[in-house]
């Protein structure tokens, strides 16, 4: 680790700081004469008090001289390892931090802190560039962001969802936020995608906020970077700046061989109705509300989740009793086997925004809404037990398991979706760990 020139220079000089102002209003001299009487003064004769005044305010304007020269760290914590090169007769600074380290630093008009297991650039002392990690960059004025802080909850892997958390230190009033989050994926393409920025909880120190991260499963992201930008009231505060590898997953592949009965019923199914059904579901999942209900975290869907029959991202190939490929999709949630008419739970808190019975394809069905984006569907039902509207609590009953729709026995289809995007329903398990200070 390389000791930092900036830190000794700010603490040395603030020591003597603190001597001189010692002396001259409270007149302890010992062990400083020297310094403030013999080299300042006049060796040994005593100069008139106004004189003593005068260089007083000189000692001071040197003191501050020294002190601005020495850089711009304003804290530094844990290991931080930084690197300087010359390139293009700029001056850059490459950071990189441990899992402990912290860098808050004063660039030409604005604060930059780089959170731990991070690395990134300053160049010139007033551009920056992230590589890998957080970090914030904020005004002058709004100092007290040096308390920002930022918790990132599962891992960033296809088909799953995320979730981060920006904590503000109270004081700032009006918080809002603009979320953009940049998919980079292979072959040189990206998807940008529009998140609010929502309210938490606060303490007695902090505020919350945050959004969901969803991996849509038809992507395969290589890379993502998020940008927010925060705000009190119309004042642009600073960014948050977050980038992250994405871990690639490989799905296995699955064939469904239909009997007779329902190739049939496969066959005549209505495509009209399916994408009217489909637009229905479509209109809900894109909504990002405000509301939460998922405090008290998630429960399974039902008591036996032994037999799991079709995992999530499984590329699925249907096949009529007549051998003929009929569709080959990607599945879009989980899949558990049960005895028809075997309970079926809302896994957590919310409210029920669709009842589809008879759907096309995927039977009598049951759509949740969790909050801030967050949807649970459950397909292929027996019978439905609740009504759109109807407030559920996690582990209530909302229906029973059935065979519905294109399914080749009685079982469970668990989804999720996030801003409309189909991502892995078990990825929200703990939760209740987000409303955690």
């Amino acid at each position: 680790m390389e000791i930092s020139k900036k830190i000794v220079c700010f603490h040395y000089f603030g020591i003597i700081l603190m001597m001189v102002i010692m002396k001259e209003f409270t007149g302890l001299t010992y062990g400083i004469d020297y310094i403030t009487n013999n080299a300042f003064l006049n060796k040994g004769n005593h100069k008139k008090k106004s004189r003593i005044k005068l260089l007083f305010v000189i000692k001071l304007i040197i003191l501050l001289f020294l002190l601005t020269g020495c850089e711009n760290v304003v804290v530094m914590e844990g290991e931080v390892l930084s690197r300087e090169i010359r390139q293009d007769n700029q001056k850059i600074t490459e950071i990189t931090t441990s899992s402990d380290g912290v860098l808050i630093q004063k660039l030409t008009d604005h604060y930059l802190k780089i959170f731990p297991n991070t690395n990134a650039r300053i160049v010139d002392n007033s551009q920056f560039a992230l590589n890998s990690g957080i970090m914030a960059t904020y005004h002058h004025p709004f100092k007290k962001l040096n308390k920002i802080d930022v918790q990132i909850y599962n891992q960033p892997i296809w088909g799953g969802c995320q979730f981060y958390r920006i904590a503000i230190p109270l004081g700032i009033e009006k918080i809002n936020g603009d979320v953009n989050i940049n998919y980079f994926l292979e072959e040189d393409k990206s998807e940008v995608i529009h998140s609010e920025f929502h309210f938490l909880f606060k303490t007695d120190q902090y505020q919350y906020y945050g959004f969901f991260i969803p991996y849509h499963v038809y992507w395969k992201i290589t890379e993502l970077q998020t940008n927010i930008t925060l705000y009190s009231g119309e004042t642009k505060l600073g960014k948050v700046m977050i980038q992250e590898n994405v871990q690639a997953k490989e799905f296995e592949k699955q064939k469904i061989v239909f009997r007779r009965k329902k190739s049939k019923q496969i066959l005549s199914a209505d495509r009209t109705k399916y994408d009217d059904e489909r637009k229905a579901r479509y209109k809900i999942w894109d909504e990002n509300n405000d509301q939460i209900y998922f405090f008290s975290g998630l429960t399974p869907p039902m008591d036996d989740l032994t037999y799991l029959t079709s995992d999530f991202g499984l590329i699925r190939e249907w096949v009529l009793t007549t051998g003929v490929l009929t569709s080959r999709n990607i599945h879009l949630g989980v899949d558990y086997a049960n005895p028809q008419g075997t309970p079926v739970f809302a896994v957590t808190d919310g409210i029920v925004r669709a009842t589809q019975e008879n759907a096309e394809y995927i039977g009598n069905t049951v759509i949740l809404e969790h909050g801030l984006g967050w949807f649970t569907d459950y397909c292929h039902l027996h019978s439905i037990e609740v009504q759109v509207g109807q407030i559920v609590k996690k582990g209530q009953t909302i229906g029973t398991v059935g065979a519905t729709g294109a399914a080749t026995g009685p079982h469970l289809h668990w989804g999720a979706r996030v801003y409309s995007m189909p991502v892995d329903p078990r990825s929200f398990y703990d939760c209740e760990l987000i409303f955690n200070p």
